[in-house]
């Protein structure tokens, strides 16, 4: 596949532009709880976790995911499901 934006071809940037727009979605209701710090927390660092254990050692798997801005926001916005759901963007578009 041509990559049209980014380095990304068209099914990537389409499901990153989900995820990214799931984020914000998330931060809205991270904000929102009786206790946004506790609840941010709870799900920002098991993503993050997710994200640096794929990143690093990943690649023992063939499944390694880059560590940037783009791909820590999401892990952190989404938690543990963002990092998922990259891991199978980048599985199924290779």
């Amino acid at each position: 596949m041509q990559n049209i934006c980014f380095g990304l071809t068209v099914p990537q940037l389409a499901l990153y532009g989900t995820l990214a727009v799931s984020a914000i979605v998330m931060l809205i209701w991270y904000i929102r709880a009786e206790k946004p710090f506790r609840t941010a927390l709870k799900g920002m660092v098991p993503g993050g976790a997710a994200l640096l254990l794929l990143h690093f050692f990943g690649g023992g798997i063939g499944l390694a995911l880059p560590l940037n801005f783009f791909t820590a926001f999401i892990s952190l916005a989404l938690g543990l499901p963002g990092t998922a759901a990259m891991a199978v963007i980048e599985l199924l578009t290779r």
